[in-house]
């Protein structure tokens, strides 16, 4: 009964021991976890800040450059004049005679409309001269536009103004405005609110909030925050803000107050349940290892009873009972051992019996898995095929066959194969990504003569075909290509793997070929042990008269280009 008392001690000490580590490195992740979301709030918010910056300022030259379009010339000007001064039949007449006499006349709607198809990102343009109750206005479902009393009202949009200068008498005609599509804008906010509550506004240089998106749950109440600061100061509360928010604010040229802001309440409240889940996570992990423990202590009183059961059924002249010496522990084992040796023919007869019909049921699994039939695989993927081509499903039995053909190849045994079969083998893997990319990549592969005939080392030119898929290939284009040509030229053969890639680096590219010319001092090159296996088998088979180069070739991706003679 003592034993027990003291199994029972060293449980609750342990238990005691796991509950506190457990719980202590849950609460030291969580508090890492918290201070790793301070420092990401932070840098989102001053990240989308600058970006939203960038966008404004890219639109603020836009509007520079539709303004100096408008003032460029005293022509220009005088027709814009016209526009306001006549109606729109009269300006249409206006414009049809200029051009019948061949005079200089800028027709205002066609230069609106052509800002348009420069720049995506415009919503609407408008016109306003000195001295004319009317406005001109348009929009992308009215690109030429007409002329208002007043300009339509564009809430939640960033509108940019600035004034038209005469260019000869430096005076102000008028003003231009400009107001673009929040899509960038609100791309900002996707992008780095995903996993954050992340808030932001633009201020007018009049002090007045023109956009807002946010992520967050309190937006409502921090919208109404930011409106009443502005109208009963004029200016944000910046230092009040910070109590609750991660903030960062950016002034444009143009007077625009960009405001970026992040919860702080929303991180704690992130970083709480995050620290509540290790919590839980941790309770779970200390049932699992208390249960383990207590497993574990009780085979101890287990160990003893399995003793004492053996030597009882021992001292009766049972020899085929064995203490099991790999469940003991301690001078348990010890006394196990002592017993053991009485029984050591016993035990070896057993072992033996034992390893022998181990090794008979291995063999026998062997035997049965040594007849399972490559076969069948091909005659499974055949009948795919068929049934595919029953269904009508032409393109799909198309890459069963490929597939098909692809592992056939991969699990046959002959070390060369001919140029032409290689290529095949390259063409199939290359058909197969081009299902997968529909109507992103396109291939060709051409041999000239019989130099389809020539054998080379099997597998060398697929990894090379390969290394465009892999590393290449730009999933954002419609126009990835990549072409093998095998000719021959100044009585040496050559083959030229060409793609429209991203190319490489000049600095690696030249790390390259010294290692494939043998110049260079390093042994593997990074991720270029599959092209320096490529290299080295070929120059196996070729012998001297071979040579393999990389290069950036004026498509912006690689060429590779083979170079061997006779096989030796």
């Amino acid at each position: 009964m003592g034993s027990k008392y003291f199994i029972n001690s060293l449980i609750k000490v342990y238990s005691m021991i796991l509950i506190i580590a457990v719980t202590v490195f849950a609460i030291l992740i969580s508090y890492f976890t918290y201070q790793e979301n301070q420092r990401t709030s932070l840098e989102t918010v001053r990240l989308s800040a600058n970006r939203m910056e960038n966008i404004l300022v890219e639109h603020e030259k836009t509007l520079d450059q539709a303004v100096t379009n408008l003032t460029s010339s005293q022509t220009i000007i005088n027709n814009l004049y016209q526009y306001f001064d006549l109606d729109i039949a009269d300006y249409l007449q206006k414009s049809l005679s200029a051009q019948k006499e061949n005079e200089p006349f800028i027709y205002l709607p066609k230069l609106i409309t052509e800002m348009y198809y420069m720049d995506s990102d415009i919503d609407s343009i408008g016109v306003a001269l000195d001295n004319y109750k009317q406005v001109y206005y348009s929009d992308r479902k009215n690109k030429a536009g007409k002329k208002f009393k007043q300009y339509p009202r564009e809430d939640n949009k960033v509108i940019f103004t600035k004034p038209l200068i005469d260019s000869n008498s430096l005076r102000q005609i008028g003003t231009l405005s400009m107001t673009f599509n929040n899509k960038e804008l609100q791309k900002v906010v996707d992008n780095y609110g995903d996993h954050s509550s992340l808030q932001v506004f633009v201020i007018s240089s009049t002090k007045k909030q023109i956009y807002h998106d946010q992520k967050a749950s309190d937006k409502a109440t921090l919208q109404r925050q930011i409106q009443d600061d502005l109208i009963e100061d004029s200016h944000l509360n910046l230092s009040q803000l910070k109590k609750d928010y991660y903030v960062k604010s950016v002034q444009t040229k143009n007077d625009f107050q960009i405001l970026s802001l992040i919860s702080k309440r929303d991180v704690l409240v992130k970083s709480i349940k995050r620290l509540l889940l290790f919590l839980l996570a941790s309770m779970v992990l200390d049932a699992i290892l208390l249960f383990t423990l207590r497993k574990t202590f009780k085979r101890y009183t287990v160990q003893v009873e399995d003793i004492q059961k053996v030597t009882s059924q021992v001292s009766v002249g049972n020899k085929d009972l064995r203490i099991n010496e790999k469940t003991k522990q301690g001078e348990l084992k010890e006394i196990s051992i002592s017993i053991n040796q009485m029984l050591d023919g016993i035990n070896r007869y057993i072992k033996d019996i034992y390893e022998l019909e181990i090794k008979q049921k291995d063999a026998h699994m062997r035997a049965l898995q040594s007849q399972i039939n490559p076969h069948f695989l091909y005659n499974t993927l055949e009948y795919i095929r068929m049934y595919a081509v029953s269904e009508g499903a032409d393109e799909l039995s198309n890459v069963v066959y490929v597939f098909a053909s692809l592992l056939r190849n991969n699990i046959s045994h002959e070390k060369t194969v001919s140029i032409r079969h290689e290529l095949e083998f390259c063409e199939k893997y290359a058909y197969l990504y081009q299902m997968r990319y529909r109507d992103r990549i396109a291939y060709s592969f051409k041999i000239s003569g019989d130099l389809g005939e020539r054998s080379i080392p099997k597998f060398t030119l697929q990894p090379l075909v390969e290394n465009f898929f892999v590393h290449g290939i730009d999933h954002t284009r419609i126009d990835n290509v990549i072409s093998v040509k095998v000719f021959e030229e100044d009585n040496l053969n050559h083959i030229i793997i060409q793609d429209n890639g991203t190319g490489i680096e000049e600095e690696k590219l030249a790390q390259i070929n010294q290692l494939l010319a043998g110049s260079s001092e390093e042994t593997v090159l990074g991720d270029s042990i599959g092209i320096q296996n490529v290299n080295e088998r070929l120059r196996a088979f070729f012998g001297e008269d071979y040579a393999m180069s990389f290069r950036n070739n004026d498509l912006g991706g690689l060429t590779i280009e083979i170079i061997f003679g006779e096989e030796e």
